[in-house]
């Protein structure tokens, strides 16, 4: 008879685990009322552990309520309400958080827009409500003029602070002093070298006058912090002025003192997460001036958009991992700031946009600066002429397939015309009733007519031609809401289509979230059950593992055996790699033995359990690889027992070479150095037709007839046959014999059989490839090791494809030896 459980997983996965939200997907009769929530927790993660995290989330919002899921508002005021004048405030910055100069910090408070306040500012403060059409007027002259942002009217916060998304925390501290009158009572210094003394005189002058003292980026002042751990251990409330308060801002830091936190009360703000935030954020930060401050106002608020979009693009792209960036860099709105200073310049010194010199100046200086890897290099190069390059000027440009992303309508009064644009001010000002609409007119008719008049593409050449052309300003107050209206629009999670990756990139972003989550519960699990439990002590899991492991590893290669048999010559080069994995895999053995056994000792008690044993045990008790053994193995991402079935898999590779001699088809993954087994073979073919081995390297063709190689029983006149890559991002299409987009939900693919034919002098194509970047790991980044090597990158292999080699680098196509799993 079938297994109950069997058929009913077969059901699920048929009818609910293929959906998006399975993991609100009822399950098979009779377990979705025989099982508890937490069991139908662990099952999905059993079928589906990409909605791990939303299932997660969905039991904590049962069982304990939403608030422990949604983060609460930052509240300031509040946690200033706890603090007295001994008690230090302490902001935990996060990675990414900065502090902002006064001069970005100008704004408004959210739901104001800055034309729309100064118009009623200035039309309040003038008298000009009496007459539409003098008001109209007015404000038009006054726009043109270029004294919008010069109203300044008592009472209204005109220069409140704006926040920046969450970004930086001193907008709400100034924000917050503002609201308590502290504003001229309170001082900042940024520490540094330097800065230590600054801050004690400051401290004092605080502490006798009352003032706000705010020391920001503490963990840059790693020497000064014994100092101020004992000023503030010193400071007496009723001594010093009740007012003073410290405000104090640091990264985690190992350095910062204890004590301070312990008594002090600590505050976190997290910047704001995704790709529309991003754009919000840098959007809230510009000024109508600032975007109508080029000499070409159409080119540069559409290359405006599309750099701010890029910007967003490589920092969200690193919630992908690897498949985004191999490695994670820490790109800053300094790198956006500074390619938005040379973007302006250069429109402004020449008459065509020089897109190769400002790409150039972007992804290899600003951007480019911070990528260390070449694949990452070619990447961010690739990425650019999404965004800024000639198609960016185009009406209607789309950065995505979908169309999501585009670029706004960008014109400017001198595209429109004069009465076009009086006409569309005056429908503004009486759409949010600055001026008395008309009896017959609602808001959504007059919105209608804002609308038509912005969409009439008329020109004008009269005697306002000249002021306008020279002044350049946007459609007022429509253009400064525009591009906010639009990055509003922008879909709250972006799809991947906008970074350039295959929709199977938010099943791995998805699994990662999920995977670092269960590693965290993993490393909290208690070391040793209770004693009146039913379950298996620590001590026996571990025992029993230890010594099945024991009991599956075979013996230690004769490497003597294996050199006689195989000796080195100078036309076989691959005696010399099989001797020489055959010695690796002997010191690998040798340290996995030793170190079980001990073990085994240890936990009988005939040997004290040291500090290296008893990383051991925890190990195998979390499933994972000793790092002792992970010290003297190859790269591996896979848990303990994984590890070890590959271990045996590699082990009975090599045996049988030893035993059968030369495999037809080489599996790659099972060579703990496979950069020597390539060289070799170069050196076979260079030695066989007396070539210099430097004018030799490698031509690839996909083997499709071969599959998997188990069929082939020769191998090549020249060259190797080698199997066992997997592909990410991508799949080989055996019938078109090129490249093709993956299939939903498989997330990696087994690749066919490939020739490596070494030839002299080859010439590379310079069309229909792809050059496919193989790794040893799904980690992708490595390290320069002794032999000149990378610790992960292996080689490029060129694959056939019929649409340009950017779109696979855009999607983050590789080949890699092993999985994960």
């Amino acid at each position: 008879m079938p297994c109950p459980g069997l058929q009913w997983c077969i059901t699920l996965t048929g009818r609910s685990i293929g959906f998006l939200q399975a993991h609100a997907m009822p399950l098979a009769e009779p377990f979705e009322n025989r099982l508890t929530r937490f069991q139908k927790l662990l099952v999905l993660r059993c079928l589906r552990p990409d909605r791990v995290l939303a299932g997660v989330q969905e039991f904590v919002a049962i069982q304990l309520g939403h608030g422990f899921i949604e983060p609460p508002p930052f509240d300031l005021a509040a946690c200033f309400k706890e603090s007295t004048a001994a008690t230090p405030l302490v902001f935990v910055l996060s990675p990414g958080e900065w502090t902002v100069g006064p001069e970005h910090r100008k704004g408004l408070p959210a739901g104001w827009h800055p034309c729309a306040h100064t118009i009623h500012a200035a039309s309040a403060c003038l008298g000009l409500l009496a007459g539409a059409d003098d008001l109209c007027g007015w404000a038009m002259q006054v726009l043109w003029q270029g004294r919008l942002s010069a109203c300044v009217v008592p009472g209204l916060r005109h220069n409140a602070h704006c926040r920046a998304a969450g970004a930086d925390p001193m907008a709400d501290l100034l924000k917050l002093a503002d609201e308590l009158k502290f504003s001229r009572k309170f001082e900042k210094v940024s520490l540094g070298q330097g800065q230590g003394p600054k801050a004690e005189k400051l401290l004092e002058q605080g502490m006798e006058r009352g003032l706000w003292v705010c020391l920001q980026n503490c963990h840059l002042a790693i020497s000064w912090m014994p100092t101020l751990e004992r000023i503030v251990e010193n400071i007496q409330p009723d001594k010093v002025h009740r007012d003073f308060r410290l405000w104090l801002t640091s990264m985690p830091s190992p350095a910062f003192p204890v004590s301070i936190l312990q008594n002090g009360v600590k505050m976190t703000l997290e910047p704001p997460a995704g790709l529309k935030a991003n754009m919000m954020r840098q959007y809230n930060r510009f000024t109508d001036q600032y975007m109508a401050a080029s000499t070409k106002p159409l080119e540069w608020r559409r290359l405006l958009f599309g750099l701010c979009l890029f910007h967003a693009v490589v920092q969200d792209r690193r919630k992908f991992g690897p498949l985004g960036w191999n490695i994670r860099y820490d790109f800053t709105d300094g790198d956006l700031s500074v390619s938005l200073a040379q973007l302006q310049e250069y429109l402004d010194s020449y008459e065509t946009p020089p897109f190769r010199v400002l790409q150039f100046l972007f992804t290899e200086i600003n951007y480019g600066g911070r990528v260390t890897d070449d694949k990452d290099r070619r990447l961010i190069n690739t990425l650019i002429t999404n965004f800024c390059g000639s198609p960016v000027l185009e009406e209607g440009y789309a950065f995505s397939p979908s169309e999501t992303y585009k670029v706004p309508g960008c014109e400017t009064v001198a595209q429109v015309g004069w009465h076009v644009y009086k006409r569309i001010v005056y429908l503004w000002l009486m759409l949010y009733g600055y001026i008395e609409a008309d009896l017959c007119s609602s808001r959504q008719t007059v919105l209608k007519k804002l609308h038509v008049c912005c969409a009439v593409p008329t020109h004008h050449t009269g005697s306002h031609a000249q002021p306008w052309h020279t002044l350049l300003l946007p459609i007022c107050p429509i253009a400064g809401l525009q591009f906010r209206e639009v990055i509003g629009s922008f879909p709250l999670v972006p799809s991947p289509e906008i970074f350039g990756l295959h929709d199977n990139a938010d099943i791995t972003c998805q699994q990662a979230e999920t995977y670092g989550l269960l590693g965290t519960l993993l490393g909290l699990q208690p070391r040793s059950s209770s004693g009146g439990g039913a379950g298996n002590s620590q001590e026996e899991i571990v025992g029993r593992l230890a010594q099945g492991i024991l009991d599956k590893l075979p013996a230690a290669f004769d490497v003597e055996a294996v050199s006689a048999q195989y000796p080195t010559t100078y036309k076989e080069s691959m005696n010399t790699v099989l001797a020489q994995e055959a010695i690796r895999y002997n010191a690998l053995l040798a340290v996995i033995n030793s170190s079980l056994k001990a073990t085994l000792k240890a936990l009988k008690g005939l040997v004290v359990m040291s500090p290296d044993l008893e990383k051991v045990v925890n190990s195998l008790y979390d499933n994972q690889v000793p790092e002792a053994w992970a010290a003297k193995a190859y790269p591996s991402l896979k848990p303990l027992s994984s590890w070890v079935t590959d271990l045996l898999e590699r082990l009975a590779f090599i045996q049988d070479w030893v035993a059968n001699g030369t495999p037809a088809v080489y599996w790659i993954s099972g060579f703990f150095f496979p950069q020597a087994f390539l060289t070799g073979t170069l050196q076979n073919y260079a030695r066989k037709y007396a070539l210099p081995i430097d004018t030799v390297s490698f031509g690839f063709q996909v083997m499709d007839d071969l599959d998997s190689g188990s069929s082939c029983t020769t191998g090549p006149e020249d060259g190797c046959y080698i199997r066992g890559l997997f592909m990410e991002g991508a799949r080989w299409d055996s019938h078109e014999h090129q490249l093709a987009e993956s299939w939903p939900k498989e997330l990696f693919t087994e690749t066919p059989v490939v020739w490596l034919k070494p030839q002299q002098h080859r010439v590379k194509p310079t069309e229909g490839i792809y050059d496919c970047p193989v790794y040893k790991t799904l980690t992708r980044a490595g390290t320069l090791s002794t032999t000149g090597h990378s610790t992960n990158f292996i080689m490029m292999l060129e694959l056939s494809t019929s649409v340009d080699p950017s779109h696979w680098i855009d999607r983050g196509v590789a080949l890699f030896t092993a999985l994960a799993f």
